[in-house]
């Protein structure tokens, strides 16, 4: 009876195929692979570029951050606050051309730090301090202005707008 094909006698185990190696993978994975690292080498560079671009930024927080903490000293304070017009001016000619920013004094000064500031706070509120500390020979702020002040320009310092994010 093992000459019947119908036989159940004469039934295999089914046979499975080998599975599909990872290795080597298609070409399509060879190009997306290249493709990612591509993208991943051009974001890299574009966070290089922007970290260069906004170290100035950095540098003058650090600064602000010094002048700050001179100016908790009394004795010291007159002298930080004084140098606070100079940090913004040289800030602005970081991030700004010259031709645009080193004529700009009183309140087109004040207007252009609005514009390009986050809020509007010096050509109404802080702005005629900044004009005593640049060119009074004894600017005298209260401590209540002084760190308000600090505050604005910090502020500033940290979210102004420059030209390549406007």
């Amino acid at each position: 009876m093992t000459d019947d094909p119908t036989s159940l006698t004469n039934l295999h185990d089914i046979v499975v195929p080998d599975p599909v190696p990872w290795w080597p993978p298609a070409p399509v994975w060879y190009f997306l692979g290249l493709l990612a690292l591509l993208g991943l080498g051009w974001l890299l560079l574009a966070w290089r570029r922007r970290r260069i671009a906004q170290r100035y930024r950095h540098l003058a927080l650090q600064e602000l951050a010094q002048l700050q903490n001179a100016a908790k000293d009394y004795s010291q304070r007159q002298g930080a606050l004084v140098e606070l017009p100079v940090l913004l001016k040289r800030t602005a000619l970081a991030a700004w051309p010259r031709e645009r920013v080193a004529a700009l004094t009183g309140a087109d000064w004040w207007t252009f730090l609005d514009q390009k500031g986050s809020s509007p706070v010096f050509a109404k509120i802080h702005g005629a301090a900044l004009q005593r500390l640049a060119y009074s020979p004894n600017p005298d702020l209260s401590s209540k202005e002084a760190k308000d002040l600090l505050r604005a320009v910090r502020k500033w310092i940290r979210n102004h707008r420059t030209p390549s994010t406007l």
